[in-house]
């Protein structure tokens, strides 16, 4: 089944471009969002700074850490959601095909590894983008957090190594999650059987 993922996927790849950008866009923000928050949470105050200035400091930097962890959270969030409607609407386009293969004797937990299969591989080239896209992401966000004030002027986001291991989980996890929910909405057995048989027909 693994191998006929990749056979769908590489026939097929253009009903995954948006689930693919989708997942890219996610794993940049969320990436983005969590080394900018740590290098705000771990800023050192300089020395020399009044109390009152101390204290702005601070607010800001506490402020900075609160709004990109609500970003991460909404990033993961919408992503899911667009890639399990995109998903959806490619297993609606496949149902055909899907239920040629429950002709042949093809299980239902077969069916799911197929296109939790075809979910890891947008997922590892989503990854693979967002981690790219993540680092002028990051820029960006820095420069906006100055701009709103929450930052001192020249403030970045460092990078961390670790973060790879955190993107590619993230991509996975959104790709794989929003195929679940998207194969948990398709039609129940008894339909499946039913397109099965219709496509089985001679003339159907």
């Amino acid at each position: 089944m693994l191998r006929m993922s990749w056979s769908t996927f590489r026939d097929r790849w253009q009903v995954f471009v948006g689930a693919i950008v989708t997942v890219c866009l996610g794993v940049a923000l969320v990436q983005s969002s969590l080394l900018t928050l740590v290098s705000a949470a771990t800023a050192k105050i300089p020395p020399g700074l009044s109390a009152a200035e101390e204290r702005a400091l601070r607010d800001g930097y506490d402020g900075a850490v609160a709004l990109l962890g609500m970003t991460m959270g909404l990033a993961a969030f919408v992503a899911i959601f667009i890639v399990s409607s995109t998903f959806a609407f490619t297993v609606a386009q496949r149902r055909r095909d899907l239920a040629l293969l429950r002709l042949v004797g093809a299980g239902r937990g077969q069916v799911r590894t197929l296109l939790v299969g075809e979910a890891l591989l947008l997922g590892v080239l989503g990854s693979a983008l967002g981690v790219l896209v993540g680092v002028v992401v990051m820029r960006l966000q820095a420069a906006m957090l100055d701009a709103f004030g929450f930052v001192p002027p020249g403030f970045v986001g460092e990078w961390r190594q670790w973060v790879l291991s955190v993107s590619g989980g993230t991509g996975i996890g959104i790709a794989v999650l929003g195929v679940l929910a998207a194969s948990a909405a398709r039609p129940r057995y008894g339909r499946w059987r039913h397109c099965a048989t219709s496509a089985g027909r001679p003339g159907s």
